[in-house]
């Protein structure tokens, strides 16, 4: 079995031969540009119903899947994704050779907002990516979503919705 390697700065290793990456598509509480923020629970139902037909594209683009989940849950931080990248010859396999090469890619999510609400004085939310003048009442906070994809992205709507490893084999 091939050495395999995650490009972390604390050197992970697993036992998987696929190449991908993990990270999260989406962070609680925290405003993107969008004026949104997700609270904790806002995808258990849609991942649930939806989890194994949940599809990995580039940009957004349903014409361009570029792999599939192999796993997708809630975590205390977020929507956490582990991404299997489909090395095809053609949009997987480009991205996987950015992702190794260090291209500083993101993440997001397509979704339909089932529930919201205007952002409570007790609700946690982090305006830092919205800089000056931006009030926590003019954040909706999203509490039920039906989740359509996951996505790699240049410029997440969330600057917190990151891949934090990335998958490669040793040559």
């Amino acid at each position: 079995m091939p050495d395999i390697h995650y490009r972390t700065a604390t050197d992970l290793r697993a036992d998987i031969e696929s190449p991908g990456f993990a990270g999260h598509a989406s962070h609680w509480w925290s405003a993107d540009s969008y004026l949104t923020a997700f609270a904790p629970g806002a995808f258990k139902k849609s991942i649930k119903e939806r989890g194994d037909r949940i599809p990995v594209l580039w940009q957004h683009n349903p014409s361009t899947p570029v792999g599939k989940h192999r796993s997708i849950k809630e975590d205390p931080t977020g929507l956490a994704v582990d991404v299997e990248l489909i090395d095809d010859g053609a949009d997987g396999t480009v991205l996987i050779k950015r992702l190794r090469a260090g291209l500083p890619l993101g993440l997001s999510h397509g979704f339909q907002t089932i529930k919201d609400r205007s952002a409570e004085d007790d609700d946690p939310i982090d305006l830092t990516q919205l800089g000056k003048g931006v009030k926590r009442s003019d954040i909706r906070v999203i509490t039920e979503v039906k989740i359509w994809e996951s996505s790699v992205v240049t410029f997440p709507a969330n600057e917190a919705a990151t891949i934090n490893a990335v998958r490669y084999q040793a040559e």
